[in-house]
C-alpha cells in the first residue's frame, strides 16, 4: 500500500463499492489491515454493514453514499486529511457531507 499513492487507491476503493454487496470486501480489507493502512481510523464493522444494508433497502446504493457511510465517523480532520489523500472528486465531497450531516442508529 505504501507503494501505490492516493489517486490509485483511491480507484481501486471506488472499484470494491461498485460490487454488489461491497461490505463483504470492506470487511476482509479491514481484518487484512488495509483499512488501516488507508487510513488509521477506518473500519469496517457490523454497524457499516447494517447501513450499507439499509442503503440498498432503500435504494440509495451508489458508490459515493457507501465512501460517505465508511468516512462517515472520521473526525473533521481525519476526513480532510484522507479527502486530500484520495483527492476525492467534489462530487464525492459533497455526498459525503450530506451523509455526515445525516444521524445513523
Amino acid at each position: 500500500m505504501k507503494t501505490v499513492g492516493g489517486y490509485r487507491q483511491r480507484h481501486e476503493l471506488e472499484l470494491v463499492l461498485k460490487e454488489k454487496d461491497p461490505e463483504k470486501a470492506l470487511l476482509r480489507a479491514d481484518e487484512l489491515g488495509v483499512l488501516k493502512e488507508l487510513h488509521p481510523s477506518l473500519k469496517a464493522d457490523d454497524w457499516l454493514v447494517t447501513q450499507f444494508q439499509k442503503t440498498r433497502h432503500y435504494g440509495k446504493a451508489n458508490p459515493d453514499y457507501y465512501l460517505g457511510l465508511l468516512l462517515y465517523h472520521l473526525s473533521a480532520e481525519e476526513l480532510q486529511q484522507i479527502t486530500r489523500y484520495l483527492r476525492l472528486s467534489t462530487r464525492q465531497i459533497k455526498a459525503i457531507n450530506e451523509i455526515r450531516g445525516m444521524i445513523f442508529n
